[in-house]
C-alpha cells in the first residue's frame, strides 16, 4: 500500500522548497561570482606578475651589463699605456651608482626588490662605490697598487650580481608557469582560501588570547618592578638624607638632578633654594651674591667662574670658608655616565686645631731661635772670662812668677784649669750646636790633606789614651787623594769620634782609626773601639744632643752628649753621611763618608 503525500502538503512544501532552492541558487550565485571575479583577478595578477617579473630581470642584467662595463672600462683604464680617458671611467662609476640607486629607490625598481638577494647585493655595492669614489678619481693609468686595490673591493660582487641575475630569471619563468596553471587551480585555491581563512581566524583568536594574557603578565610585571624601583629610590634618598655630609648629584647639563638636607643647608640662601633642575652656575652666583663665600669678596666676578672651571674638572678637592666662620671641603668626581658627584663636609673643626696647632709651631720656632740667638750672643761674655781663668791658672800653676809656698795651691790650680778648659770645650759645643740650629755657620772649603790632618788628631788623644791603658791602632794611607772641605769641622770630627773612642773603652782596650777611599771614588773615615757598646734601641738616641743612653754612664763618664750629634750635623754640612755600627760588650764603629764630589786628586 502506497502512501502519498496529499495535495495539500505538497502545496504547503512547494514554498519551503523555492526558499531552499533559492537559497542554494543564491549560494551557488555567489560562489559562481566569486569564481569568476577570482579567475579575473588572477589574470589580472598574473599579467601584472608577468611584467613586473619581466621588469625584475631587466634590473637585474642592467645591473650586471654595468658592473662589467665599469670593470672592462677599469681593467683598460689601469694599463701603463691606457688611452682610455678619466671621462670614460667615470662615466662608467656613474651611470653603475644610478642604476643601484634605481633599484634601491625608484618605482621602477620595486619588482627587483622583492627577488631574494637583489636589495642586499646592491646595499652593498653601493656601500663599496661610496667608499671607493675617492680612489676611483684619483687613479692613474699605470698606478697599479691603487688599480689592484680598487679591484680588489670590486672582484667579490661578480658572484652575487650573477646570482641575482638567475634569481629574477627563475622568478620569470616560475610567474609564467603559474600563469598556465593557474585556470586549473583556482578552485582549489579558492578553497583553500575558505578553509585557510577559517583556520587562520581560528589561530588568529587563539594568538589574541594568548597574547593578552601575556600582555597582562607583562603589566603586572612592569607595575611590580615600578613599585621595587620607587622603594629603592626612598631607600636611596633616605641613606643621602642620613649621610652627615651634603651630596648632591648634577647631570651632564650641569643641572641639580638631586641633593640631600645637608648640601641644602650648605648652599641655600635667601635667594634661590636647592631644587632639582637648577643649573650649578646659578648656585654659585647666588652663593656670591648672598656674601657667603669669604674669598669671593674680593673679587666677585672671577670666584664664581673659577669654581665652575673646577666644578666641570670634577678631579677637585678644595676647602671653602664661609661668612658664617664654617669651612667646607668640596670634593666632586665624575660618573661614568657624565653625571657630577659633589661632596661636601664640615671641617671647621679640623681647620681650628690646624690653626692652634700652627700657632703652637709658631711660638716653638720663636722660643727656639730665641734659645739658639742667645746662645749665640752670649759666646764672647761666656769665652772671655773662662780663657781669663784657664790662661791665669796656667800662669799659676806653671809658676811663671817663682815658686808657690804650698804645693796644696799648685793642685787646686790645676784642678781649676782643668774645669775651666772643660767648661770651655762644653760651651763650645753648645755654641756650636746653636749656630747649626740657627743656620749661621758657615764652611770654610778647602783642598786639605785628611791623612795629615788625622795624624795630629791621633797626636791629640795619644797621651789620655795612653794614660788609659788603651792601644792606639791607625791605617792611614799617604797616597790617599785630598779632600775639598773645611779643615777646622773635619778636624773637630775626628778630635770628637777619638775622645769618644778612647772614654768609652776600658783598660787593655783598643782605638783604631782608619781612612780609605772606596770604590766609588767617596773618602771614608772610620773609628772603632772594643768599648762597652751601644745596644741597638738606643742608636737612634745617642745621636740627640744632650743625650747618653743610661743615667749611670752619666756618672761615670764626664760629658754632656754633644759629641756625636754635633759630628753628625758637621758631616751633614758637608753633605756626606754619617753612621754608627755597635753592640752591647764588643764595641763601637763610627763612620763618616764624603762624597765623591768632595775628592780631589793629589797635584
Amino acid at each position: 500500500m502506497n502512501t502519498l503525500t496529499p495535495p495539500a502538503a505538497r502545496h504547503a512544501n512547494t514554498p519551503e522548497r523555492s526558499r531552499v532552492v533559492t537559497a542554494i541558487l543564491l549560494v551557488v550565485a555567489i560562489f559562481v561570482v566569486g569564481l569568476v571575479v577570482a579567475f579575473v583577478e588572477l589574470i589580472h595578477n598574473e599579467v601584472r606578475l608577468a611584467d613586473e617579473n619581466k621588469a625584475a630581470v631587466f634590473m637585474a642584467a642592467q645591473i650586471e651589463v654595468e658592473y662589467l662595463r665599469f670593470l672592462d672600462t677599469l681593467d683598460r683604464f689601469g694599463q701603463p699605456n691606457s688611452t682610455i680617458p678619466r671621462v670614460r671611467l667615470r662615466a662608467r662609476f656613474a651611470a653603475l651608482r644610478r642604476r643601484l640607486s634605481i633599484v634601491l629607490k625608484g618605482p621602477e625598481g620595486a619588482a627587483a626588490r622583492e627577488v631574494d638577494g637583489v636589495v642586499a647585493m646592491a646595499s652593498s655595492l653601493d656601500r663599496t662605490l661610496a667608499e671607493t669614489g675617492s680612489l676611483v678619481a684619483a687613479l692613474r693609468p699605470g698606478d697599479e697598487a691603487a688599480y689592484r686595490r680598487i679591484r680588489a673591493e670590486f672582484a667579490p660582487f661578480a658572484a652575487p650580481i650573477r646570482q641575482a641575475v638567475v634569481n629574477t630569471q627563475m622568478k620569470s619563468g616560475w610567474g609564467n608557469s603559474t600563469h598556465a596553471s593557474g585556470i586549473y587551480s583556482m578552485i582549489l585555491d579558492i578553497v583553500l582560501a575558505f578553509v585557510g581563512l577559517l583556520v587562520g581566524g581560528g589561530s588568529l583568536i587563539f594568538l589574541l588570547v594568548r597574547e593578552a594574557r601575556r600582555t597582562d603578565k607583562l603589566l603586572r610585571k612592569t607595575i611590580e618592578a615600578e613599585a621595587r624601583t620607587v622603594r629603592a629610590e626612598t631607600r636611596l634618598i633616605d641613606a643621602m638624607e642620613s649621610i652627615p655630609q651634603g651630596i648632591a648629584l648634577f647631570d651632564a647639563d650641569d643641572r641639580l638632578v638631586h641633593c640631600n638636607r645637608n648640601y641644602r643647608d650648605i648652599v641655600a640662601n635667601s635667594r634661590v633654594r636647592s631644587e632639582p633642575g637648577i643649573s650649578f652656575i646659578d648656585l654659585c652666583r647666588a652663593m656670591v651674591d648672598d656674601r657667603r663665600i669669604v674669598d669671593a669678596r674680593d673679587n666677585p666676578e672671577a670666584w664664581p667662574r673659577d669654581r665652575i672651571a673646577r666644578h666641570r674638572s670634577a678631579r677637585n678637592s678644595e676647602d671653602i670658608k664661609l661668612s658664617d666662620g664654617r669651612w667646607i671641603n668640596i670634593a666632586e668626581r665624575r660618573t661614568r655616565n657624565g653625571d657630577i658627584v659633589s661632596v661636601l663636609a664640615d671641617i671647621t673643626d679640623v681647620k681650628l686645631r690646624e690653626a692652634v696647632l700652627n700657632e703652637a709651631r709658631q711660638h716653638a720656632e720663636l722660643a727656639s731661635r730665641a734659645k739658639s740667638e742667645f746662645l749665640a750672643n752670649m759666646s764672647h761674655e761666656l769665652r772671655t772670662p773662662l780663657n781669663a781663668i784657664i790662661g791665669f791658672s796656667e800662669l799659676i800653676r806653671d809658676s811663671a812668677f817663682g815658686p808657690i809656698g804650698n804645693p796644696k795651691y799648685v793642685e787646686y790650680v790645676g784642678d781649676i784649669h782643668s774645669s775651666g778648659a772643660h767648661l770651655l770645650k762644653l760651651i763650645n759645643d753648645i755654641l756650636d750646636i746653636s749656630k747649626i740650629e740657627a743656620g749661621e755657620v758657615e764652611i770654610n772649603e778647602e783642598e786639605i790633606d785628611i791623612v795629615r790632618i788625622a795624624r795630629t788628631c791621633i797626636q791629640f788623644v795619644a797621651k789620655r789614651a795612653r794614660d788609659n791603658g788603651l792601644a792606639l791602632d791607625c791605617d792611614l794611607s799617604d797616597d790617599l787623594p785630598l779632600l775639598f772641605a773645611d779643615e777646622r769641622k773635619v778636624k773637630q770630627i775626628l778630635i770628637n769620634l777619638l775622645s769618644n773612642a778612647v772614654k768609652f773603652t776600658e783598660q787593655g782596650g783598643q782605638v783604631s782609626l782608619r781612612i780609605r777611599i772606596r770604590g766609588d771614588r767617596r773618602i771614608e773615615v772610620a773609628v772603632s773601639d772594643t768599648g762597652i757598646g751601644i745596644a741597638r734601641e738606643n742608636l737612634e738616641q745617642v745621636m740627640k744632643p744632650f743625650t747618653q743612653v743610661d743615667s749611670k754612664l752619666a756618672r761615670k763618664y764626664e760629658g754632656t752628649g754633644l759629641g756625636l750629634s754635633l759630628c753628625k750635623s758637621l758631616v751633614d754640612l758637608h753633605g756626606g753621611q754619617f753612621e754608627i755600627e755597635s753592640a752591647v760588650g764588643v764595641g763601637t764603629t763610627a763612620r763618616v763618608v764624603f762624597p765623591a764630589s768632595r775628592t780631589q786628586p793629589r797635584p
